[in-house]
């Protein structure tokens, strides 16, 4: 939808951004909308020793949301491999099975999971989903796959 700048100014839900065709100026929400459900998602966030220890002591299952490349070419041992986003054409695209696999492979919403990505942005972003799916015992980790490599953590390929 293309509006001018001036009838965008009453809106809340919507910013104005010129558009790199023609100058236009388009109508945008407002929201971050790669991270939608943040403010509502309760989870814990624990550092990759922390994690390692928790897995060690309790046994809570480690899903990682990475890519299915990036799971390959390493990854937390033991951890499932549940990617959030695929790889497309025009870059990530929101993996359309995420919710079914999840639910394939966490029976019991009730159970402590971690969830990790590369960084720690994508983990965000399936705990949102995951606690809208009725999930209530997430554990994010900081830093990602990242922070557990520079941690100098057992990875598994």
């Amino acid at each position: 939808m293309i509006r001018h700048a001036a009838s965008l100014k009453s809106s809340s839900c919507f910013t104005a951004s010129r558009s790199m065709l023609g100058g236009r100026y388009i109508a945008r929400p407002a929201v971050n909308v790669r991270r939608p459900f943040a403010a509502q998602a309760a989870h814990k966030d624990c550092t990759p020793a922390e994690v390692q220890d928790l897995m060690a002591k309790n046994g809570y299952k480690y899903v990682d949301v990475r890519t299915t490349e990036e799971y390959s070419a390493g990854h937390v041992p033991g951890a499932i491999s549940v990617p959030i986003l695929l790889r497309g054409g025009l870059g990530m695209n929101p993996n359309p099975q995420f919710q079914t696999d999840v639910a394939s492979n966490l029976k019991d919403k009730s159970e402590t999971i971690i969830v990790g990505c590369k960084s720690g942005m994508r983990s965000l972003a399936a705990i949102d989903v995951m606690t809208k799916d009725g999930y209530t015992s997430l554990i994010n980790v900081k830093g990602g796959f990242d922070g557990w490599l520079a941690a100098g953590l057992p990875v598994e390929k």
